[in-house]
């Protein structure tokens, strides 16, 4: 698996800009299982993107369809780590709930 840290290097005025095509490229993956989980961090000065059954190899090559990598909007910092542990009810954590 694949941790995909994105520091934004242009202004959030051009991150808006070009958030729909970034969407439409995070949901391309999402439908072939290889994205998990993604979001902006807080502060918004980037997000993060949980990556599963694909290469190192094969994961920079589809981030660099990213508009945001194409419009050299965001840096791109992948880390690969291996799933050795998870909770039981690890799939509760992963969305906000509203207070």
């Amino acid at each position: 698996m694949f941790i995909v840290e994105l520091t934004y290097v242009k202004s959030l005025d051009e991150i808006d800009r070009l958030r729909e095509a970034h969407v439409a490229f995070l949901k391309k993956y999402y439908e072939k299982g290889i994205f998990l989980l993604s979001g902006p961090k807080n502060p918004r000065k980037g997000g993060i993107i949980i990556a599963g059954k694909v290469s190192k190899t094969d994961l920079e090559l589809l981030l660099s369809e990213d508009v945001f990598f194409i419009n050299k909007a965001a840096e791109y910092r992948i880390q690969e780590f291996h799933v050795t542990l998870s909770a039981e009810n690890a799939d509760s954590f992963l969305y906000d709930k509203p207070n």
